[in-house]
C-alpha cells in the first residue's frame, strides 16, 4: 500500500488477547488480518455464521446482510451433504459480492490421529 502512496500504520498484537479485543471493539482499524480455523467441525456453518451473521461476536467488520442471514438460517436446517455444499458455496459467493474479503492462506493445522484410523490423509 505504501508504494501506492497510502499511509500505513501497522499494529502487531502479541499474546495478550485483551489488546487485540480492544482494537476490535473500538473499530480502530481499516484492515484486520486474522488467523482462524474455518472448519473446526468439518463444516463451514460455524465460521460463516460467526463471521458473517449480522451482529455475531466474530463479525468484526460489522457486516449486515438480511440475504446472508436468511441463507445461514436455511443452511442450518439442511441435512443432505450435497445440498449443504451448494448452500455454503452460495453464501460465500454472496459475501464475496458484498465485501472486499480474501482468504490469504490455509495453514496446515496439527492433526492427531489414533492408530485405529486407517486411510485418512489430512493434507
Amino acid at each position: 500500500l505504501r508504494s501506492l502512496g497510502i499511509k500505513v500504520n501497522v499494529k502487531v498484537t502479541g499474546d495478550d488477547w485483551d489488546e487485540t479485543q480492544k482494537i476490535i471493539d473500538d473499530g480502530d482499524f481499516d484492515i484486520l488480518l486474522w488467523a482462524q480455523h474455518s472448519l473446526p467441525a468439518g463444516d463451514p456453518l460455524w465460521f460463516l455464521n460467526a463471521f458473517f451473521g449480522s451482529g455475531n461476536a466474530k463479525n468484526m467488520g460489522c457486516y449486515n446482510s438480511s440475504i446472508v442471514d436468511g441463507m445461514l438460517e436455511e443452511l442450518s436446517g439442511i441435512d443432505d451433504t450435497a445440498a449443504r455444499v451448494k448452500a455454503q458455496a452460495n453464501i460465500q459467493q454472496q459475501v464475496f459480492e458484498d465485501l472486499p474479503i480474501s482468504n490469504l492462506l490455509t495453514p496446515e493445522w496439527h492433526v492427531g490421529l489414533s492408530d485405529r484410523v486407517a486411510g485418512y490423509e489430512p493434507y
